[in-house]
């Protein structure tokens, strides 16, 4: 049964590198680069959460996820929550943390900086390089406050291993400013939706020291949403899953693994799994167990097991890594 996990905005699939190493020995384990991030494509136009949803649809069809279990943080969060809101059918579970309702839910500095939208040409121009200055790698520790409950935990050796390639080549580097400019297509969930019925099981978390998104908007969500599970994350800001990720872990297996045998006895195992083994799936990029190909979802690059190329494909020049396990 596979696992898609999908990080925040301005973050990549590294940010899951604890729950990736932990869960991939009994699941099939995907965890792409967001467009705009990690070593995806890098638009020149707003990112937005239909256009997310889209990818990952596409990107599903290509790497034979018939029914994931999703799971995300902050806009990771939101586009499987929207694409199951959409396709109930289609997702077995969701286990979101920090869903982002766009920025009704930022706290006022980021919120600021997300919504101004000066009008002339050079006021547009001083504005995207502010925020492409404030993305910088270099600077991190100056938002640790804003991130983390305190500061900056230790990282992930995969992890800091790119964040040094990202200081060293800016075409690494989060474009920040092109989710701000479609960060009004995720207000939605800033407010009560429709849910299906049936819906997959839920977990819900939030950090309980979330600076980013106050964990009042965790209340919102939980009233309409109702999942089966609700945490408050303590000594956790907006990212639990490596702030606390033997704590994420153990939930998240609690979660699949109220009767973890029956799931285990669904899964497809293969002989062996490299947690190490990388190929492309278009401008999405994906880890996987498999061989390399070009499949190009819009925007995504990644892992499959199949080479091939849906309508409004991007090039594959635009593509890079990304990681999907088999076990």
């Amino acid at each position: 049964m596979p696992i898609v996990f999908m990080h925040n905005g301005g973050g990549n699939l590294w940010n899951w590198a604890h729950q990736l190493e932990y869960f991939s020995p009994n699941f099939r384990v995907i965890a792409p680069d967001l467009p705009g991030f990690g070593r995806s494509h890098r638009p020149s136009e707003p990112l937005t959460l239909d256009a997310y949803v889209e990818g990952l649809s596409e990107l599903l069809d290509i790497l034979d996820c018939p029914k994931p279990i999703l799971v995300g943080n902050c806009i990771g969060s939101s586009i499987a929550l929207k694409f199951a809101l959409q396709k109930p059918e289609k997702a077995t579970a969701l286990a979101l943390f920090n869903v982002c309702g766009g920025a009704p839910m930022l706290n006022p500095y980021l919120q600021f900086w997300a919504t101004l939208r000066p009008g002339a040409v050079l006021g547009k121009a001083i504005h995207r390089s502010i925020v492409n200055f404030m993305s910088h790698p270099g600077l991190q520790r100056l938002h640790s406050r804003l991130i983390y409950a305190d500061n900056e935990p230790n990282l992930h050796p995969l992890l800091r291993q790119f964040a040094e390639q990202q200081r060293l080549d800016a075409s690494l580097r989060a474009s920040l400013y092109w989710l701000m400019m479609g960060l009004d297509s995720f207000n939605i969930f800033s407010q009560p939706q429709q849910k299906p019925i049936p819906f997959s099981p839920v977990l819900l978390g939030w950090g309980a020291q979330n600076r980013t998104l106050a964990t009042r908007w965790a209340q919102v969500i939980a009233k309409w949403l109702a999942p089966n599970q609700f945490w408050l994350i303590e000594n956790a800001g907006h990212m639990p899953m490596y702030e606390q990720p033997e704590f994420v872990n153990k939930i998240l297996e609690d979660f699949l693994g109220r009767d973890i045998d029956y799931l285990l006895r669904k899964i497809h195992r293969a002989a062996s799994t490299n947690f190490l083994n990388k190929s492309l799936v278009g401008s999405w990029s994906v880890n996987h167990s498999g061989c390399h190909c070009t499949a190009r979802p819009k925007g995504w690059s990644g892992n499959s097991t199949a080479s091939t190329s849906p309508s409004g494909a991007y090039p594959a020049t635009r593509s890079a890594g990304a990681i999907s396990l088999s076990p």
